[in-house]
């Protein structure tokens, strides 16, 4: 149990499992749509995340100079680095809509990080405003993205399927929301801060119906019972999610299912 207790906490501490979970993601779309996508895409995805994530997490200690720097933060650096050098060449391989909304994505992460003006807060603190940034930026990047490799024009369906990721993600976040109740400070007045645990539950439940509804009666396929297992698992996730739940119940199991729901569709 200590070696898995550390292997979570490296998980979560490097981003490497948001990340996975980001490309695993990716790869649904990719299932959703059959379609091919090229392998710079993939790596874009998946080390932007990467380096995304820990930008965010540690930029407050990060500025604060390298000599406060323990081992891992110097090697969590180095390997954010290399990530953010690996998604930046992958990045001049795209193709110009995938690099404009790239950039987008981006310009989203920024405005969630950085206040946008003098004697303004960054995104994160503005009421209401954290999960649909992270949602939009997470719905361009795993879902919008590969779209623009299609060479057919656009249709209701991808349409559909679009709205379809950004519920899902939606629902997912309201989850996570919960667990950060007990960290988050109370300015920055998120969902569980201002309606409770109870109604971000049945929030999350609405977007999460709304993933199903579209799921039963639009693009009803040879996935779709494997889709709504992993539905009713992330069910029984907000179900069981508590305001003290353990930050492993989300960002490691919860991170994971994701990255199981490709893998059960793939082998």
């Amino acid at each position: 149990m200590y070696y898995f207790k550390r292997f979570a906490d490296f998980c979560i501490d490097s981003s490497i499992l948001v990340a996975f979970a980001a490309f695993a993601f990716l790869q649904l779309t990719v299932l959703r749509l059959n379609i091919s996508i090229s392998s710079e895409l993939q790596f874009f995805v998946f080390f932007g995340t990467q380096a995304s994530y820990t930008f965010i997490k540690y930029f407050s200690f990060f500025s604060r100079g390298i000599e406060k720097w323990n081992s891992f933060k110097r090697f969590l650096f180095a390997f954010s680095f290399f990530s953010f050098c690996i998604a930046g060449y992958c990045f001049f391989d795209l193709n110009g809509s995938m690099r404009i909304i790239a950039v987008f994505s981006l310009l989203v992460i920024l405005l969630y990080t950085f206040p946008f003006s003098i004697g303004y807060n960054s995104g994160r603190e503005w009421v209401g405003l954290k999960v649909f940034l992270v949602v939009l930026s997470w719905t361009l990047v795993t879902y919008v993205l590969p779209v623009f490799t299609l060479e057919q024009e656009f249709s209701l369906e991808i349409f559909f399927l679009g709205c379809q990721r950004f519920f899902l993600i939606y629902g997912l976040m309201c989850i996570f929301e919960i667990v950060d109740l007990q960290f988050d400070n109370q300015l920055l007045q998120t969902l569980p801060q201002r309606i409770g645990v109870k109604w971000t539950k049945l929030f999350s439940f609405f977007w999460l119906s709304l993933f199903l509804i579209i799921e039963i009666y639009f693009y009803s396929n040879q996935f779709s019972w494997i889709n709504l297992s992993f539905l009713f698992i992330i069910l029984l996730f907000l179900f069981f999610v508590k305001e003290n739940s353990s930050r492993y119940f989300s960002d490691f199991w919860l991170e994971s299912v994701p990255i199981l729901w490709w893998l059960v569709l793939v082998f």
